[in-house]
């Protein structure tokens, strides 16, 4: 099931960062490119973060008994309107300029990829990761057609619109998590918000700092450092998107899963994610030094100076989403919450200050710290709550 999620994320993930990304660069320039990439991230805040909080729900709610459709539904139809209002206002005060054709499509955009990253639960909940990785591959397909739309019109944001809605298409005519089949009971949708509106402030926060390289280089230098820190960071950025969908595989296992996270199994899962951590930093380097002089070969001489830097804090910030899991998993949804807020405040302490004073080194050294701190936090939050329920359970 790894492999079938692993193979389709990345299959989509080669589209849009090794050509949707570079085809963006070459066509529209440093400047532009690096501020459709801020454009996209504030975006992200909102349509990514309500779209796998309502997934998260439904995934931890269906340990427990039968979920419906109605309830998550209801949740995602007034999201949209929020998730269009959000990236009108964006659109408008973000200081980027934008034209009217490129602003609505924006806000559909946004809109389309909140219900893509909701709608892979029909997998999840099914466990049936070859359709999953069908899922992904109409995405990818619809990337692709997506480029060839933007090649012609010149709306950037046509190359990703046709694969969000190529996703939803395949599952709302082969699935049926898209289609109302219940009346909606007020007293189980209330208890429902609470939870989805708990995962989605604590992956807001993660969101807003996981995007927040882009919008505080936009902030405190420019556009063109937006794409620079991009392609540095390129292949561990990469890494850490494909830890959302592969998370749900975990998660649709864990909640299974019958067994103790007893402190000796969270020790060997500790010791082997440091292991991860180094083996994945040194093939993310390598890979830039691969990658980055193919597809960026005009930015590479000045990139690759900063690879190192770029990469590990991504790596650190994949690992720790994969621990944070497993915390889902053994404590209360309230935790994901303190763990992001810890690992806003850290962002705040060490990432603005820095890059204002110390330019583009201290903004990448700051970020690592960043990371590693909601790294050790995830860490030492499970084996409090391994043992407290330990405790309690005595």
């Amino acid at each position: 099931d790894s492999m079938w999620s692993s193979a389709g994320l990345m299959l989509m993930n080669v589209v849009m960062q090794f050509l949707v990304y570079p085809f963006w660069n070459s066509a529209l320039g440093s400047e532009m490119y690096g501020n459709v990439i801020f454009l996209i991230s504030l975006m992200n805040i909102f349509s990514i973060s309500m779209g796998v909080s309502c997934n998260y729900c439904r995934m931890t709610n269906s340990a427990k008994g039968e979920t419906y459709n109605s309830d998550y539904l209801m949740i995602m139809a007034v999201s949209s309107v929020i998730a269009a209002v959000y990236s009108l206002i964006v659109g408008l005060f973000c200081g980027v300029e934008l034209s009217a054709t490129d602003l609505l499509l924006y806000m559909l955009l946004s809109v389309f990829t909140m219900w893509r990253y909701y709608a892979d639960v029909q997998y999840k909940l099914r466990v049936d990761y070859r359709s999953y990785f069908v899922y992904y591959l109409f995405i990818s397909i619809g990337y692709a057609v997506g480029i060839l739309l933007f090649k012609i019109t010149g709306a950037w944001a046509l190359a990703l619109l046709p694969g969000e809605i190529a996703g939803l298409l395949y599952v709302f005519i082969r699935g049926d998590v898209l289609k109302f089949r219940e009346k909606l009971d007020i007293d189980r949708f209330k208890t429902i918000v609470k939870m989805a509106g708990v995962l989605f402030f604590s992956e807001a926060v993660a969101n807003i700092i996981f995007n927040g390289d882009r919008i505080l280089l936009k902030a405190a230098m420019s556009g063109t450092a937006v794409a620079v820190y991009y392609q540095a960071s390129l292949i561990g950025k990469t890494m850490s998107l494909i830890t959302t969908p592969l998370n749900g595989v975990l998660i649709g296992y864990l909640v299974r899963f019958k067994g103790k996270f007893t402190k000796k199994l969270l020790g060997i899962i500790t010791l082997a994610s440091v292991g991860v951590i180094l083996l994945a930093l040194v093939l993310s380097v390598v890979g830039s030094y691969i990658l980055i002089y193919i597809l960026y070969p005009d930015d590479f001489d000045t990139v690759k100076q900063w690879f190192w830097l770029g990469n590990a804090p991504q790596i650190v910030f994949f690992i720790s989403n994969i621990i944070s899991v497993i915390l889902l998993r053994i404590s209360d949804a309230k935790f994901q919450m303190y763990l992001n807020i810890i690992y806003a405040v850290a962002f705040c302490l060490f990432c603005i200050p820095m890059t204002f004073y110390y330019g583009f080194m201290g903004f990448c050294i700051a970020l690592l710290l960043t990371s590693t701190v909601r790294y050790a936090s995830a860490v030492l939050l499970c084996f409090y709550s391994s043992n407290k329920k330990h405790t309690n359970s005595e």
